[in-house]
This record gives C-alpha cells, sequence and structure tokens, in this order.
C-alpha cells in the first residue's frame, strides 16, 4: 500500500501544471499521514483493550506503540517501558517499541499459529508491560505472571485455545533461561510464583 501511495505521488510531482501537481503532491503526503495515524490510533486501542481485560485491578490504561519518528532517533535498548505515577497510583500507560508493535502486529494479522520467536517475545512483552500496569513492579514477578497469563492475552487477541499456552512455553524454554537475574526467581511450577500451584499447568 505505502508503495502504490509513493508512486501515486510521483506521477502527480511529474505530470501535469506546476501548481496542480504542487497540491496534488501536498494532498498525497496528507493522504498518506492520515492512513498511518489512522492504523496507529487503531491498534493503539485495541491493545489498550486487552490489556484492561487482563487486568486485576480494573482502571483506564493505555498501551502506545512507538512512532516511527521516535524509533529513527532512539538509541534505547529496551523493548517496552512503564512510566511510574509520582502519587503512587497505578500506571495509566504503556509504551512498546517499534520492533515489539511491528512483531506483534505481524503475529496479530497472520491466522495466529506457528508464531515466530520474535512474534512469542512480542506478545510476552506486552503482556510483561501490562503486568506493570497491574501493580506487579518487581520485574522477576512481572515476568512470571506474564508467562501465566500469556494464554489469556493470546485468546484475546484471537488465537485458537492452546495456542497462547505453547507460546508461553516456548518462551519459557527459549527465552526466560538467558534473561538478567532481575528478571529471574522463584518461577517455577508449584513454586512460590505459580498462581495456581498444584493443578499440574505450567506455566
Amino acid at each position: 500500500m505505502l508503495a502504490g501511495m509513493a508512486w501515486l505521488a510521483y506521477r502527480q510531482v511529474t505530470s501535469g501544471r506546476s501548481h496542480v501537481r504542487l497540491i496534488s503532491a501536498v494532498a498525497v503526503v496528507f493522504l498518506v499521514t492520515g492512513v498511518f495515524e489512522y492504523q496507529w490510533r487503531q491498534t493503539d486501542a485495541r491493545y489498550s483493550s486487552v490489556a484492561v481485560s487482563l487486568l486485576h485491578h480494573k482502571h483506564a490504561v493505555g498501551v502506545h506503540c512507538e512512532r516511527l519518528g521516535s524509533a529513527l532517533m532512539s538509541v534505547s535498548q529496551l523493548e517496552g517501558y512503564v512510566p511510574y505515577q509520582d502519587d503512587g497510583s497505578l500506571p495509566k500507560k504503556a509504551q512498546l517499541m517499534r520492533d515489539v508493535c511491528q512483531n506483534l502486529g505481524a503475529w496479530i494479522r497472520s491466522d495466529r499459529t506457528h508464531p515466530t520467536m520474535k512474534q512469542i517475545t512480542a506478545l510476552h512483552v506486552f503482556v510483561h508491560e501490562v503486568m506493570h500496569l497491574d501493580g506487579i513492579y518487581n520485574e522477576a514477578q512481572a515476568e512470571c505472571e506474564s508467562m501465566q497469563r500469556t494464554e489469556q492475552a493470546a485468546e484475546l487477541f484471537g488465537a485458537p485455545k492452546g495456542e497462547g499456552q505453547r507460546m508461553a512455553k516456548a518462551y519459557l524454554q527459549a527465552i526466560y533461561p538467558n534473561m538478567p537475574d532481575e528478571y529471574r526467581g522463584g518461577c517455577v511450577q508449584d513454586g512460590p510464583g505459580d498462581d495456581t500451584p498444584g493443578d499440574g499447568v505450567w506455566p
């Protein structure tokens, strides 16, 4: 779609009268910008809606994807973050980096089966940041809790039943053991981080 719009802009600029070319080019720029803004807002709205459904402490929250301009200038290695409230109240927004949003979006637009590891990680990062919005500030606890809520998140995004559990297991096996020390601890079946010990389901 973007390529088609770029070609249209090129055709408008290289054909016709000069003032018509200028007006047409400006119109195409506004059209392209409007399309991207609409898509960005729609994505944020969907992610925010799923986030609210995952919260135990229900409150209004927003999940925002990094814009292209910010991504081009960013040197951060973070995949997402939540700014905490100065007054100690529950956080209200989470920021996801552009790569995370793109991988999560690619998975959502697919049949939501056979995800890549980047897509599995993107879903996990999304849930991890939502855990911070829910008042879980300890990174190890948020990491453990997010794996246990991946199944719910996946189904909210339209994945077939059981797919989220497979994604959580894949993350637990391939990514979690390599996380920094502050992101690990007590997250084992029937351990202190298990929300439902004794049920035979993990994570």
